[in-house]
């Protein structure tokens, strides 16, 4: 078995090893996100579409919806 010391590794290891660990999280939180409000701007129009687009805005929003290919309605 894969034996992992991890009290011995540097502290850079770890902060590179805890932002991974919060960029993935950030990934799907707006991947779920971006989807319910989509279905939400879709099902509903008027309001919910303006705050499915001002949600592609700003960071780390901005960042994400880039990265999924996600376009304003």
């Amino acid at each position: 078995m894969l034996d992992l010391d991890v009290a011995s590794w540097p502290f850079g290891i770890l902060f590179l090893d805890v932002l991974a660990v919060l960029y993935t999280a950030g990934f799907f939180w707006f991947v779920v996100r971006f989807s319910r409000a989509r279905g939400r701007a879709l099902r509903e129009g008027g309001a919910a579409v303006a705050a499915y687009n001002a949600s592609l805005k700003g960071f780390p929003n901005g960042f994400y919806a880039k990265m999924l290919g996600k376009r304003p309605l």
